[in-house]
């Protein structure tokens, strides 16, 4: 029996492909359907929530790998802490003392931890501040923390080195930083002997990174000693380095009554940059590009709150950070609007001093940044000074540093430096010149801005003389900008002089032109006549023309 089968045509294809794609579709329906049911049981909300209070902001860091994250509280009215968690991003600049009204679901899992799960956060308008003009004395008690089955690897002897008596202690950075106006003081109770104490708590160390109940039994434990934790606004944790947690350091983010920072080495800086965090610092960020945006958490080297230092290679904060922080008196911070030649102390100076020429002199300058909004160029100049300025990079020694800081950005971006000698633009009217640093100071020139105005001159003449009146009434000077085309031009005076006002900066031609009647022509047409003088001319710089006419 014979068969005829049809040859297959573009419907047939486009049938078979059709069925072959909804079947494709159907599962991977099912598969998103699975998932979402398996996401919905894994995070499964204990019960909603709408809560008002405090944020606590804290950061948790392994400054060796470049690993960080914000981590957020909401203080209730029995300032019972609660972690927040975030399906997308948490609102920029959340700071620790903004009081919010937070609307979620209570969450108790291994994701994610206990916590809320934020649905909506509202940042009232009476939000309290982060801390800031950090001075005076900042008491602190070290713990050194021991589990049941996990000692810590600290003792208190290294860790009161660390903090107050090694030759590079971390509270010795902070005084001269500040320049002797901040101190952690050693010995807030009185009893003779430096904060730090040595306790056990009844837990093992387990597998899970468990710190809010660490911290909770530290302080029960260090209570049941006779220690009286009313007396500290800073309380420090040495946890063991065994404990499972992902973070070298965990510190809050700005202070009220008290703020806490666990470090799990004894023998790094990782603790001097923790406090940074408590006295409401972030990080010293990268802004290479200049274009608002970070480029690297980590990457200014140049300030202790980017980089983790073993504690022999401390470094002062920078400029904006101190800043910040109150350490620069106002006198010392000026804001550049004109053109100009300045002098700028060194960061690592001590400016109460008067031991400089001028006593007056500016230690940061600061200049609004084209076109936005309450942001500026932060200038500082740093040199090798001091006890903790010895381990300054070559790459920042005698150069002047621009950062970049927006309103009261917790954070700093570091954007350059300046040798002498070089010249750094940003492209946008902003010029800066280093002229010679010093080993206390710096000389530098600033353009913060371009002139609206130039003008060019020149001289016209004929074999070194003047022209005469008739044949200059006949003649006219152009000038045209070959960048833009735009034209401009003038008369030439009596002694040849000629000028143009008002014209764009850039490059131009200059010509002379001129008229001439046409012999035998009944209809006395004018001829121009063209001489080009210069085919390239920078702007504001006068020049004389010898022309052969």
């Amino acid at each position: 029996m014979n068969i005829y089968k049809r040859p297959l045509n573009i419907f047939d294809i486009w049938n078979k492909l059709n069925a072959r794609l909804i079947t494709i579709c159907a599962i991977l329906l099912f598969l998103c359907l699975l998932n979402s049911i398996l996401f919905t049981t894994k995070v499964s909300a204990e019960s909603l929530i709408d809560i008002s209070g405090e944020i606590h902001a804290a950061i948790s860091e392994d400054l060796s790998s470049g690993m960080e994250q914000n981590v957020y509280y909401i203080l209730d009215d029995s300032e019972k802490p609660h972690q927040l968690f975030f399906n997308n991003q948490a609102p920029k600049n959340l700071k620790t003392g903004d009081f919010v009204k937070v609307e979620g679901s209570l969450i108790n899992d291994e994701t994610w931890g206990r916590g809320i799960l934020v649905s909506k956060m509202l940042i009232l308008a009476s939000a309290q501040k982060i801390l800031t003009n950090v001075t005076g004395e900042r008491r602190a008690l070290v713990m050194v923390v021991n589990f049941l089955d996990a000692p810590a690897e600290c003792n208190t002897a290294k860790a009161t080195e660390l903090m107050w008596t090694g030759a590079r202690s971390v509270n010795g950075l902070f005084k001269e930083s500040s320049f002797n106006t901040l101190n952690f003081i050693s010995d807030t109770d009185q009893n003779g002997n430096p904060d730090a104490i040595n306790i056990t708590i009844s837990e093992n160390i387990g597998s899970q990174c468990n710190y809010q109940d660490w911290v909770a039994a530290a302080d029960t434990a260090a209570t049941n000693t006779g220690v009286d934790l009313s007396l500290y606004q800073h309380r420090i944790y040495f946890i063991p380095n065994s404990s499972n947690c992902n973070w070298g350091g965990i510190a809050g983010v700005g202070c009220k009554n008290f703020c806490r920072t666990l470090v799990r080495t004894c023998g790094s800086g990782t603790l001097a940059h923790e406090l940074g965090h408590n006295l409401g610092l972030g990080h010293a960020r990268t802004d290479i590009n200049n274009d608002g945006e970070k480029d690297c958490e980590y990457c200014d080297t140049s300030g202790i709150m980017g980089y983790s230092p073993n504690s022999g290679e401390y470094r002062h904060f920078n400029a904006p950070h101190k800043e910040y922080l109150g350490w620069i008196p106002p006198e010392r911070l000026a804001t550049i609007t004109e053109n100009g030649q300045h002098s700028i102390l060194a960061n690592e100076a001590d400016p109460n001093t008067l031991s400089f020429t001028p006593p007056s002199i500016n230690q940061i300058i600061r200049t609004a940044i084209p076109g936005e909004e309450e942001t500026y160029y932060y200038l500082s100049y740093r040199a090798q000074l001091g006890d903790y300025s010895g381990k300054l990079l070559d790459k920042h020694k005698r150069k002047i540093h621009i950062h970049r800081q927006s309103g009261r950005d917790l954070f700093s971006y570091f954007v350059a430096t300046v040798g002498e000698s070089e010249i750094w633009s940003d492209g946008n009217g902003v010029s800066i010149k280093l002229i010679e640093g010093y080993n206390t100071h710096a000389e530098i020139d600033l353009q913060v801005k371009e002139e609206l105005i130039c003008s060019i001159s020149g001289l016209v003449q004929k074999n070194g003389k003047s022209i005469k009146k008739k044949k200059r009434k006949k003649m006219t000077v152009h000038a045209v900008n070959l960048d833009n085309q735009k034209k401009f031009k003038s008369r030439i005076k009596a002694n040849g002089l000629y000028t143009i006002n008002e014209c764009d900066n850039g490059n131009y031609k200059i010509q002379i032109k001129t008229k001439k009647k046409r012999k035998k022509n009944k209809k006395k047409k004018k001829r121009v006549k063209t001489v080009t003088v210069n085919e390239q001319l920078l702007a504001n710089g006068p020049t004389t023309y010898d022309i052969d006419l």
